[in-house]
């Protein structure tokens, strides 16, 4: 019988850590091209060549509730918001062409964030959520 009742309480416990912890992630490609994944724990880097042409995806998954609205944001290097997408889902695929993400870098390094407001007006008003850093991004010059 205590067998029983510690394996039900290991098992409570294990569910409770694991839903405490975020299953976001975030992945990026350029044309269908993997660059790099992550988590909002665990910020990453990535480069892209200048010669690319085409599209540049943020892919943003998770197993949690649906109700938030998500935004991609794509700020310089000094936080100047370059680049907004916004979807009414909490995850979602977000685009951008890679010659508007080039011209408005200027070919310099930029930084990826995220943020997620409530869908409800009410809860939104009174929350300020915080831009959480996905990723930095650079260019690579590439020798044709």
């Amino acid at each position: 019988m205590k067998t029983k009742q510690f394996l039900l309480l290991l098992s409570m416990a294990v569910g409770l850590v694991t839903n405490a912890q975020s299953t976001d992630k975030w992945t990026i490609c350029v044309n269908k091209k993997k660059i790099s994944t992550g988590t909002l724990e665990s910020p990453g880097t990535a480069t892209i060549s200048t010669a690319s042409k085409g599209k540049f995806t943020v892919r943003y998954s998770g197993t949690g509730k649906n109700d938030k609205k998500r935004s991609i944001l794509i700020f310089d290097t000094e936080r100047h918001e370059l680049l907004r997408k916004d979807i009414a889902n909490g995850f979602g695929k977000f685009t951008f062409n890679i010659d508007s993400l080039k011209a408005k870098t200027n070919g310099r390094t930029f930084k990826i964030y995220t943020v997620g407001i409530p869908k409800n007006p009410e809860e939104a008003a009174l929350v300020r959520m915080a831009p959480m850093l996905l990723c930095d991004v650079s260019w690579k010059e590439t020798v044709e």
